[in-house]
């Protein structure tokens, strides 16, 4: 809301002098035609939108977490953000006001590359996450308490599917299942067809599942390797070997068009990449940092128009269209995009979680 008003604030008065400016400048009283004056106030405006979008906006700051926050996670209404933390808690928060809802404790040393241990139901009426010891729970927003705990052992990582009715449960191993969510009774189960690499824990990295809740894309630390599923059929669309680092975390873009995906653990540059969700084919390739120490995780603006990564303390967000950067933020690992599109929420390295205006959702010509 502060940060509303102040936009609204900084339009007014630059509204104000413009129009100051131009009375103080008149010099003739001669008219103008009717196309002159719209191509006048066509300039006055762009004007007013280049000078707003320069401005250097005060991020909303949320107090309370005691270490590292490794993941958040937006409601799909846009009114609350989770976050997990490495002092052993997840808060929920009220993004208007900033103030902690619930507090739940998920234990000491969590997995740092597992950003989608955290995750709202589709409907929002669900917050899901796994602990460090491979226990899943499922917290009941409207009831306020954890209304389903399950162990399953060797479970690193969860994604709910679009409809809301399952899980995508990512283990050690070789092995993905889907699992009714009320029961945890598994549907489907994926054998990732991959050979162990020596000297490297083998595990399946992340999971992502297309908008339409039809396809399923998997990676996997042996060579990095990515692979789509259709689920109903389980047969394999495509794999690549997506990055040089077999750590890799990805994303389905909200149009189902592009999957983003991006490299943790790597010593050397770390590139975001983006392939092209039918074929496979790599579409661009972006610079994420110079080398990763955990969560990066890629995120999509909701209409598809960019993807965007943070990690090595900024958050970097690129134009599909042109590939060109339009946004590089302060951050410390992961951040989350507001269903809107209007805010990105990223974690500090002092604890304090970071509320930004997304500079590209306010400009038109970004849009275009």
């Amino acid at each position: 809301m502060r940060i509303f008003c102040l936009i609204v604030v900084c339009f007014l008065s630059i509204a104000m002098l413009a129009a100051q400016e131009k009375k103080e400048q008149i010099t003739s009283t001669e008219p103008k035609s009717i196309l002159e004056e719209i191509a006048d106030l066509k300039k006055e405006i762009a004007d007013l939108k280049q000078l707003l979008q320069s401005r250097t906006f005060v991020p909303s700051q949320f107090f309370g977490h005691d270490g590292s926050i490794f993941y958040l996670a937006y409601s799909p209404d846009g009114k609350f953000l989770a976050s997990g933390c490495s002092d052993g808690t997840i808060r929920i928060w009220d993004v208007n006001t900033g103030k902690t809802l619930a507090i739940l404790t998920h234990g000491v040393g969590t997995h740092r590359w597992s950003p989608g241990s955290l995750q709202f139901s589709p409907d929002g009426k669900f917050l899901a996450f796994i602990d460090a010891e491979s226990m899943i729970r499922i917290y009941d927003m409207a009831l306020g308490k954890i209304i389903t705990e399950k162990k399953w052992d060797g479970a690193t990582k969860m994604r709910y599917t679009p409809d809301g009715k399952s899980l995508a449960i990512c283990l050690r191993g070789y092995t993905l299942h889907i699992c009714d969510v009320s029961t945890f009774q598994i549907t489907k189960t994926f054998k990732l067809p991959v050979s162990p690499v020596p000297g490297f824990p083998d595990g399946v990295t992340d999971a992502a599942v297309s908008p339409d809740g039809k396809f399923i894309a998997i990676s996997h630390t042996t060579n990095a390797s990515l692979f789509i599923y259709e689920i109903e059929s389980q047969r394999e669309i495509w794999r690549v070997q997506s990055h040089p680092s077999p750590w890799v975390q990805i994303a389905y873009s909200p149009d189902g068009k592009y999957i983003a995906s991006v490299e943790v653990f790597y010593e050397g540059t770390n590139y975001l990449r983006l392939w092209n969700a039918e074929n496979g084919q790599k579409i661009a390739e972006y610079y994420a940092s110079s080398k990763s120490a955990g969560n990066i995780n890629p995120q999509f603006s909701p209409d598809s128009k960019f993807v965007m990564c943070a990690n090595q303390g900024h958050a970097l967000v690129y134009e599909i269209k042109s590939g060109r950067q339009v946004a590089d933020l302060p951050a410390y690992m992961g951040l989350t995009c507001s269903p809107d599109g209007k805010f990105l929420a990223m974690p500090g390295t002092n604890s304090i979680i970071y509320i930004w205006p997304a500079y590209w959702a306010m400009s038109d010509e970004n849009r275009k």
